[in-house]
């Protein structure tokens, strides 16, 4: 996918788009109330707007000039097709000199946070989409890019279960002449504070304490609990394997 971008002037604001929507289109779209505002983890809010058959996820950064670094790297992802987290759509300066920056956002999303703790969703699915996630950051890592924090409030899963990665508050890519390895990818992407006193976490250790929360919400005996918790750590150094495999795979397909 190439995507060809103008910029336009509507009514004093300046809007660098994609050139085949209408300038005008986009900037009454975030005009109007938003369908909803959806709550990210140490990120700005994303509001959303009806756009069409399809909605707008907004953001605003307190920094104008990170949200034009943020808007350039999404752009220069998705032209040499590297994993990405979602497709830019605009990014929008306005009077007060305050940059946005749009991506296109599908109906029925939901947070992976949300979907593992939908007890109407099976394990084994939940299973499968949790290395679905850790593909799509092998991938990103592979092609020498850095999200900044891969959480699980941070992933969005459209209805096919399809994860993208939201909040790129640190995305930045890489000097493909340097060595970056995996284990010094996650430690950066994956590893975030939670809990008393911020006990240190990861994407795979989430992954699997959530095994063990989800069964031992149907579990009454001590057994039950031991075995959720072996359960637990067996799925998170599966997680974890399966994205080395892939990162190597990918690093290897690209030498």
């Amino acid at each position: 996918m190439v995507l060809e971008w103008h910029e336009s002037n509507v009514a004093g604001v300046r809007v660098t788009h994609w050139q085949k929507e209408s300038a005008p289109s986009i900037v009454n779209a975030i005009s109007s109330k938003p369908v909803r505002v959806v709550e990210t983890l140490n990120g700005p809010a994303i509001h959303v707007y009806a756009y069409g058959k399809h909605e707008l996820a907004v953001r605003t950064y307190r920094e104008p000039a990170k949200s034009i670094d943020v808007f350039n790297t999404l752009k220069k992802s998705v032209e040499e097709k590297a994993a990405l987290t979602e497709v830019p759509f605009a990014k929008i300066r306005d009077k007060n000199n305050d940059v946005s920056v749009v991506t296109l956002w599908k109906k029925g999303t939901r947070t992976l946070h949300e979907y593992l703790d939908d007890l109407n969703v099976g394990l084994d699915a939940k299973k499968i989409t949790c290395k679905r996630v850790v593909r799509l950051v092998a991938k990103l890592h592979a092609a020498g890019y850095s999200h900044g924090h891969v959480h699980a409030r941070n992933i969005l899963l459209y209805k096919n279960n399809q994860p993208v990665l939201c909040d790129p508050r640190l995305l930045i890519q890489r000097d493909q002449s340097l060595k970056f390895w995996p284990w010094e990818s996650r430690k950066k992407d994956f590893t975030w504070s939670m809990g008393v006193g911020g006990e240190k976490f990861d994407l795979f250790e989430y992954c699997g304490k959530w095994v063990t929360y989800h069964l031992n919400r149907l579990a009454f005996t001590s057994i039950d609990r031991r075995e959720a918790i072996v359960n637990g750590k067996s799925f998170e150094r599966e997680l974890e394997q399966h994205y080395h495999d892939h990162y190597d795979k990918l690093v290897n397909s690209r030498n």
